[in-house]
């Protein structure tokens, strides 16, 4: 279960994201690309991503943005078997970890002159994090009707370091994707996995070819 204490501020990102996509229209060249972003990561766990971005010069960027984060939990014992019971629910009572991610990060956007549509954009930031874990895991024998340990489910905060490097492909003045790997670093567990983003909003102008 995800924690409550980040939803209010999740509004608000919303809300800024929407702001700023909106407000492109009234951009003209001279000022900075603005954009956002929405997509999904995979890897040693799974997300939902959601972000702003800035880019200003066409060289640096800034980045703000939610993650909501889902992993088998870090831990787990090794001979952890789900009962009968726990195959009915579909894996809802497995033991995971679940992040709520708040990062900010800046970033560095390199043009690729044989290919004017597509750039390399590497973030890198730091994210402030609620999170529940599955922890204090008691052996409750070896019944094939529940699962062999119980487990207790806790909160706390922790804080990532976040690298992103990405390629974006900016299919029109106004669509692309971006695909990249992602890299999470905490003193509890570190995430590995990859991105796809839909990113929308100024991504270039509309003169380069």
């Amino acid at each position: 279960m995800m924690c409550q204490k980040p939803h209010s501020y999740l509004f608000f990102l919303v809300l800024w994201l929407c702001c700023c996509t909106v407000g492109t229209a009234q951009e003209n060249e001279r000022t900075g690309l603005i954009f956002g972003q929405v997509g999904i990561e995979a890897g040693n766990y799974a997300g939902f991503t959601l972000a702003g971005n800035y880019v200003f010069e066409n060289k640096f960027s800034i980045q703000l943005g939610y993650q909501a984060l889902l992993s088998a939990a870090a831990e787990k014992p090794q001979d952890f078997q789900l009962g009968f019971f726990d195959l009915l629910a579909f894996g809802t009572t497995s033991p995971v970890d679940t992040y709520n991610v708040f990062h900010a990060s800046v970033g560095r956007i390199i043009a690729l002159n044989a290919h004017p549509k597509t750039r390399v954009h590497i973030l890198g930031g730091i994210g402030f994090t609620w999170y529940n874990f599955s922890t204090n895991f008691q052996s409750s024998g070896g019944s094939p009707v529940v699962a062999n340990y119980s487990f207790d489910v806790r909160d706390d905060a922790l804080v990532f370091f976040l690298i992103q490097p990405r390629v974006e492909f900016c299919l029109s003045p106004n669509n692309g994707i971006s695909v990249g790997p992602v890299v999470k670093i905490s003193e509890r567990e570190n995430l590995f996995g990859f991105a796809v983003n839909y990113i929308f909003g100024r991504l270039r102008t509309p003169s380069k070819p």
